[in-house]
């Protein structure tokens, strides 16, 4: 009899501290009678707030060449980059240049339309060099290397 007294006032002091919206802690004291009883303690609350923040951030950047007509006249100097084989289009100089190069990696060739007065045409296994073009309007120009590529002409 005195174990079903002690789980019932276990099960009253719990339901007591649910309701009461705190917590609670019961423990089942007996005297040296042999009479149980239960006590139920009121203690503080306890929440823990755990935050994390993940930031995961990519930057990629893609660059290729200018389309044809986009290149200006020729005369502030013109600059142009891609990957690879690539199409640049029709050039214009509009006086005696210098174009220098620079590729990352392997030879490095360039090349215009047949048909214009004047050639653009070279070829180098170098990774960098320089050339002179004369004044005028190249079409179809093409680059032709397996890296990245910068081109710059620039008056002088």
């Amino acid at each position: 009899m005195a174990a079903l007294a002690a789980l019932a006032g276990f099960v009253v002091g719990g339901v007591v501290g649910l309701l009461a919206g705190g917590s609670s802690s019961t423990k089942t004291v007996t005297s040296a009678g042999g009479h149980a009883r239960t006590v139920t303690v009121q203690g503080p609350t306890h929440t823990t707030t755990v935050t994390r923040v993940v930031v995961h951030a990519k930057t990629q950047t893609v660059t290729t060449a200018a389309p044809a007509g986009t290149e200006g006249s020729g005369g502030a100097g013109q600059t142009f980059t891609g990957t690879g084989n690539g199409s640049i289009g029709t050039v214009t100089v509009a006086r005696q240049s210098t174009i220098h190069w620079r590729t990352s990696s392997g030879p490095f060739s360039m090349k215009n339309a047949a048909e214009d007065e004047h050639s653009l045409a070279f070829s180098s296994g170098e990774s960098s060099g320089e050339s002179s073009v004369e004044a005028g309007t190249y079409h179809g120009v093409t680059v032709t290397t397996p890296g990245e590529w910068t081109l710059t002409i620039s008056a002088g």
